[in-house]
C-alpha cells in the first residue's frame, strides 16, 4: 500500500494548509486584478470616460432590495437545510464542505472576471456620436468612501429611454448653476452602455468645449 495520503485522509495540518490555501487564493486573485486594474488606469492619467447612466426608479430600486432580500432568505434557508441533512453524516459533511468551497473559489473568480469585463468595455469605445440632452436637475454629490464626489445632471435622452444621470467630478460655476441644455460627445462602450468623452454646455463655442473628466 502506498505511504501518500489520499486526497480525503490527508493528515489533519495538511488538510487545513489546503482548505488555507484555496480559501485565500481565489481573494489574492481578485485582488490582484481589481489592483492591477486600477494601476493600468492610473498609468494612462485617471479614471476613463465617466458613464452616462439610467437614472433609477425609486420603485424599481425598492423591488430590487426585497427580491435581492427574499433571495438571501432562501439561500439562508437551503444552507440551513442541507446542515441539518449532513450533519449526523461525515461523509455528507465532508462532500458538503467541498461543495461549499468550491461555490466560494467560483464567487471570487467570477468577481475578477467580472472586474475584467468592466474594465475592458469601458476603456474600448465604439465611435463616438454628439447629442444634445436637456438638463433636468442637478444634485451636488460629496465625496466619501463609497462615491465620488461632483455635480451629478440629470439629463432627459428621449432616444434612450428618457432620463439619464451623468456625475461630472470637478463642474465649472456656469454648470452648477444648471443650464437648459448640454451638448456631449458618447461613445458606446465595448458591449454596453454609453461613456461621456466630452461635454459642453449648449449652445456655446467649439473653442469652449470641455474635456469629461
Amino acid at each position: 500500500m502506498s505511504d501518500a495520503p489520499l486526497l480525503g485522509h490527508a493528515p489533519v495540518a495538511l488538510r487545513r494548509t489546503r482548505l488555507g490555501l484555496w480559501l485565500f487564493i481565489p481573494v489574492f486573485v481578485f485582488g490582484a486584478v481589481r489592483f492591477g486594474l486600477r494601476w493600468w488606469v492610473d498609468r494612462d492619467n485617471g479614471d476613463p470616460w465617466p458613464p452616462l447612466q439610467a437614472a433609477s426608479d425609486p420603485d424599481a430600486l425598492l423591488h430590487g432590495l426585497m427580491a435581492g432580500a427574499a433571495v438571501l432568505l432562501l439561500l439562508l434557508a437551503l444552507a440551513w437545510g442541507l446542515w441539518r441533512w449532513a450533519k449526523p453524516h461525515p461523509a455528507r459533511r465532508r462532500g458538503l464542505g467541498r461543495v461549499a468551497l468550491v461555490v466560494w473559489v467560483l464567487v471570487w473568480l467570477l468577481g475578477a472576471v467580472q472586474a475584467v469585463y468592466a474594465h475592458v468595455n469601458r476603456t474600448q469605445l465604439g465611435e463616438s456620436r454628439r447629442v444634445t440632452l436637456s438638463v433636468m436637475g442637478a444634485q451636488t454629490v460629496m465625496t466619501s468612501t463609497r462615491a465620488i464626489g461632483g455635480l451629478r445632471l440629470y439629463l432627459d435622452w428621449p432616444e434612450q429611454g428618457g432620463l439619464h444621470t451623468l456625475l461630472i467630478e470637478s463642474p465649472s460655476e456656469d454648470l452648477s448653476h444648471r443650464p437648459a441644455a448640454l451638448a456631449l460627445t458618447l461613445a458606446p462602450g465595448r458591449w454596453q452602455g454609453w461613456f461621456v468623452r466630452a461635454w459642453q454646455i449648449a449652445p456655446v463655442s467649439q473653442d469652449a468645449e470641455r474635456q469629461a473628466p
